[in-house]
């Protein structure tokens, strides 16, 4: 189950004074992580959408060739007994 802001928030403690500031620098605040996180994960589903769309877009391109060979092929095929019934 997913942690929710609020509950990420409330579980902060504070970072004792005796550290120096090059210390500090290496906690962050668990709301700065849970949207660094939450920007990451929209990042990554952006980029599977856009592949997933760039794919479908691919695949639909070529049913539509398809489409438009069969139907030629179609046309071929029925063209010697058009020319039989002329």
């Amino acid at each position: 189950m997913p942690i929710s802001l609020v509950t990420l928030s409330s579980r902060m403690q504070p970072v004792s004074s005796h550290l120096s500031g090059q210390q500090m620098k290496v906690f962050e605040f668990p709301l700065q992580v849970a949207l660094k996180l939450r920007r990451h994960r929209q990042d990554l589903a952006h980029r599977r959408f856009a592949v997933l769309q760039s794919q479908y877009n691919s695949a639909h391109d070529q049913l539509r060739h398809y489409k438009r060979l069969l139907s030629l092929a179609g046309r071929l095929l029925s063209l010697p007994v058009r020319l039989m019934w002329m």
